[in-house]
């Protein structure tokens, strides 16, 4: 730090708000989380059956202590191998999912299914289209919690709610990290231009 700034009295410079991009207006909160629900759904309906055979093998695995534990209540399931490797390549398949959906998606036109169904979409601070690396960016921040699921889900409904409080773009944490935001993708939704006034129907006709 340059030592005038260190003199007593010294105001230091703070750094401008972003503010939101000419020609977008912020999503609804609502829509952003109809979105948010449809996109789980989906991804959770697509890792079912991908995980299907995972699935079967570790609920084959684990019974054996379950039954245990029915006859004698004190019974805790052991650190089995097996049961955490068929755990994490749930996991694991779950996220390249996952991935493939929301990544590949916000980065060829800013909108995963759920989001172009509810006419919203993703833009970087400058207003540009969202790319591969912002969208990966944004991705990770609410994909590596899960690899410490459940120790870190307080971490991910934290992110969630930031919107809600967030002034004045309205980011998620995820938003933030890779500096995009999330507006409305109705042209009825967009303001109009600034060389064009605005028709409030008192707009007399000869």
């Amino acid at each position: 730090m340059p030592p005038e700034l260190l003199r007593p009295g010294t105001v230091l410079p703070t750094l401008p708000k972003p503010t939101m991009p000419a020609g977008f207006v912020s999503a609804s909160l609502e829509r952003r989380l109809g979105a948010r629900l449809i996109d789980v759904a989906i991804v959770g309906a697509l890792s079912i059956v991908a995980n299907a055979w995972l699935g079967y093998k570790y609920v084959a695995a684990l019974m054996p202590y379950v039954r245990e534990a029915m006859v004698n209540p004190q019974t805790e399931v052991p650190n089995d191998p097996q049961l955490t490797t068929l755990l994490y390549a749930m996991i694991a398949i779950s996220l390249v999912l996952w991935f493939a959906y929301e990544v590949i998606g916000t980065a060829r036109n800013g909108q995963t299914f759920g989001k172009r169904l509810v006419g919203i979409k993703v833009v970087r601070l400058d207003g540009a289209p969202a790319d591969f690396g912002s969208s990966f960016r944004r991705w990770a921040v609410m994909a590596i919690p899960n690899l410490f699921f459940p120790c870190c889900a307080p971490v991910q409904l934290i992110d969630v709610l930031w919107c809600t409080w967030d002034k004045p773009l309205a980011q998620c944490i995820h938003d933030k990290s890779a500096r995009t935001i999330v507006v409305s993708a109705r042209p009825t939704d967009l303001p109009p231009p600034a060389d064009r006034p605005v028709d409030d129907g008192r707009t007399s006709h000869d």
